[in-house]
């Protein structure tokens, strides 16, 4: 049976970077890693749409490129794959001056598996006469396979260190998540312990330096600099105001490549920014005591998890803005009340509301997005505290939150089929091959 530590294992992790070229750079560190040779001559890529999708807008962390290609010449040449989601750290500037070399002569070949659902990455690099393979699927970090000349080499999975020893396959939590009400999710975090607490309490401060970081520099977008300058202007300024611009603050550092892991949700490190920071911020002006607000971090994780199960790990929705969106929601209504009933209506409420906005990938362009998101979320906390209700006769609501899921995860699974392709027609349009 999974209870709230597994979970917590499973779903909460650190990454330095946007998920999804990370993802591509471990895989090729894999593959690069068991060469005789790091003699490379070529990289061949084969992506699901969402991979894809999500890698070529967004900077890496601590360079100033963007792209798969880069993701990937990084990860077979420089990537280290023991530092897992952090495979970006210690990389040089030598190492950007030869990966651009590298990149010049066009030796990366994408191709796109439309038939891949989430996440999958099939990394091959050639050098001399050795060909090196490393697939990764389901999870940003689960290698499933790794060859040396069409030969499999055993590799050990990532579950040796005291925080993973309890980590459970996606598709296990998505079950279980799926079956789960969303009443029996409140329950869980009263049964957090210290251990619980400690762990939790580090993915917040982890989060908190990608948050000053946009607040000390205009990095991406610089929303909070542009808050900055309309308070000015104006005299004092709400809470609302202060969650949106402390969480873009974040993702514009992270979007512009800041060299700061995240401590992601459900596979998205922009998801555990926007299920933590808002969070932190009603928290820090309403100064709840730190167990409560620690179980509202873990109670926005669970339904970030919950909202992504029945959306599915990558899909053309942005999850960011619906499924951490409705953790932060169910988090900081929370913090005002304990009555389920009015943390599951304004859960509802975001849900029904946020449902559509279309995920066209990481990108600096990600922070304007959430800066609505966060607003959403904080107006429906709002009106469910007041005691606003949807009604089941209106559009995709259900009779309860969890019946409205079930809609949400028919219409997922039936509508925006094209999606990603059109998505990634434009952007190879433009030029992003």
């Amino acid at each position: 049976m999974i209870g709230i530590k597994e979970f917590l294992r499973s779903e909460v992790a650190p990454a330095l970077g946007c998920t999804e070229p990370v993802c591509v750079a471990l895989a090729c560190a894999y593959a690069g890693s068991i060469l005789p040779h790091k003699n490379i001559e070529k990289i061949e890529l084969i992506l699901s749409p969402g991979i894809f999708k999500n890698g070529m807008g967004v900077f890496l962390p601590g360079t100033d490129l963007t792209g798969i290609h880069y993701a990937a010449a990084i990860g077979a040449m420089f990537g280290d794959p023991k530092k897992d989601l952090e495979v970006f750290s210690n990389i040089s500037s030598d190492h950007i001056d030869t990966v651009k070399k590298f990149i010049a002569k066009q030796r990366v070949q994408i191709d796109i598996d439309f038939s891949k659902k989430g996440i999958f990455v099939c990394a091959k690099i050639f050098s001399n006469k050795d060909v090196s393979e490393a697939i990764i699927k389901d999870y940003h970090n689960n290698l499933v396979s790794l060859k040396l000349n069409g030969e499999n080499i055993a590799f050990e999975k990532k579950n040796n260190n005291k925080e993973m020893k309890k980590k459970i396959d996606v598709d296990e939590i998505t079950r279980w998540m799926k079956k789960t009400p969303c009443e029996d999710l409140i329950d869980l975090i009263y049964e957090l312990d210290d251990e619980d607490f400690e762990f939790l309490k580090k993915g917040v401060l982890m989060n908190l330096q990608l948050m000053e970081k946009g607040q000390k520099e205009v990095l991406g977008y610089g929303i909070y600099a542009c808050f900055e300058d309309l308070e000015k202007e104006q005299i004092g300024t709400s809470i609302l105001e202060e969650v949106q611009k402390n969480v873009c603050a974040a993702i514009d550092a992270r979007m512009a490549g800041a060299a700061y892991p995240a401590m992601s949700s459900a596979g998205s490190g922009n998801n555990g920014l926007v299920a933590t920071l808002p969070i932190w911020t009603v928290h820090n002006i309403l100064k709840t005591p730190e167990e409560e607000f620690l179980r509202a971090i873990a109670l926005s994780h669970l339904f970030t998890s919950k909202l992504k199960s029945h959306m599915g790990r990558i899909t053309p929705i942005c999850s960011c803005g619906l499924s951490a969106g409705g953790g932060a929601t169910a988090g900081i209504t929370y913090l005002y009340t304990k009555d389920k009933d009015v943390i599951l209506n304004a859960v509802e409420m975001l849900v029904v509301n946020m449902f559509g906005i279309l995920c066209d990938g990481a990108k600096p362009g990600c922070s304007i997005k959430l800066l609505i998101a966060t607003h959403a979320a904080m107006q429906c906390v709002y009106l469910s505290l007041k005691g606003k209700k949807l009604f089941i006769n209106e559009g995709i609501c259900g009779k309860d939150i969890d019946d409205t899921l079930k809609n949400l995860e028919f219409l997922c699974s039936n509508s925006y089929t094209d999606t990603d392709r059109l998505v990634i027609t434009i952007m190879k349009n433009k030029g992003l091959k």
